[in-house]
């Protein structure tokens, strides 16, 4: 999809045409990472910075993908504090952080901040899968290593606890999310598929597997994931948002296509972004 960056690690978070966050003047870039012990879909987070005079009086924004990373323009000098912020609007942290900081920044997050999917529906496979006691240990083993930034160890146990449940959906879906971050959209396809249909009834494994779908160049089955996950969850912004992009990948440049983005452009900037492009008569790439 030409012009798309991958900030989501599981969606195309800036508009088509134009980069998700501004460079500041001297072409600097402050880097971060939301973290957590609780299982986290850092995705429905962003972190915006206080106002400063390169801001033009303005918080600066930056989107935040799966995995917990986020960049934001460098504000050249002085400290800001950078506030983390849900779906619901509310901050769930905040950390103070001076320009031109090297390294990465962590901002830890609680698991209570995330805002729960509406209406999430019960899973049969919930109910029924027994993940077996070994394969759990590799999962939280993996999750472990991830914390900790050691994402290629991480992998191989989440590996080992597919091979030891190949129906494991969670070990699955990390995977695929892993593969979204390396950009190969057909592996991550595999497993984010088998994911979302062995959890028929997890709207976030739907939309994310509406993502690979779309990335691996199949609109139509993009469409058609991104309908079940808004079923599953109404306001759940991920799926609204790659509907909209599949109807218009498909050239159905249509009201529920722009209805679908405008809804998602509150969670997601590139959405609006999009929105602002379609409005203006100029065609989407």
């Amino acid at each position: 999809m030409p012009g798309f960056r991958w900030l989501l690690v599981v969606c195309v978070w800036a508009a088509a045409g134009g980069p998700a966050l501004g460079q500041s003047a001297a072409g600097g870039w402050l880097t971060g990472r939301l973290v957590s012990d609780a299982p986290m879909q850092f995705d429905r987070f962003r972190v915006e910075a206080a106002a400063t005079a390169l801001s033009r009086g303005q918080p600066a924004t930056a989107i935040v993908s799966v995995d917990g990373g986020f960049r934001m323009q460098d504000w050249g000098e002085g400290a800001v504090e950078l506030r983390v912020i849900n779906v619901a609007g509310a901050v769930v942290a905040r950390r103070l952080v001076t320009a031109r900081q090297p390294g990465e920044i962590e901002i830890r997050i609680e698991g209570a901040a995330e805002t729960p999917p509406a209406r999430a529906a019960v899973s049969l496979y919930r109910l029924r899968h027994k993940t077996p006691k070994q394969a759990l240990k590799c999962w939280r083993k993996a999750a472990s290593l991830a914390k900790a930034g050691r994402k290629d160890e991480a992998e191989r146990y989440l590996r080992e606890a597919v091979r030891l449940d190949p129906e494991f959906a969670d070990a699955l879906e990390q995977l695929g999310v892993y593969a979204l971050a390396r950009k190969e959209y057909e592996a991550a396809r595999g497993y984010l598929i088998r994911a979302a249909d062995l959890d028929g009834a997890n709207g976030e494994f739907q939309s994310h597997a509406a993502v690979a779908e779309l990335m691996s160049g199949r609109p139509e089955e993009a469409e058609a994931r991104a309908r079940l996950a808004r079923r599953l969850s109404p306001e759940q912004g991920r799926a609204k948002y790659v509907l909209g992009l599949a109807l218009l990948r498909q050239g159905k440049g249509t009201p529920e296509a722009l209805r679908n983005l405008e809804e998602a452009s509150a969670e997601f900037p590139g959405a609006k972004a999009i929105v602002a492009q379609l409005r203006s008569g100029r065609q989407h790439p």
